[in-house]
């Protein structure tokens, strides 16, 4: 199963920072 996964992994790289990740899907969650 690590066919699903590779492209899992590609699409959202750890690079990003948890801070854009937190703060973007707080403002998509729960727009102010």
């Amino acid at each position: 199963m690590r066919h699903v996964n590779r492209p899992v992994t590609e699409f959202m790289p750890q690079r990003i920072p948890n801070s854009v990740l937190g703060a973007f899907a707080s403002t998509f969650l729960l727009p102010d």
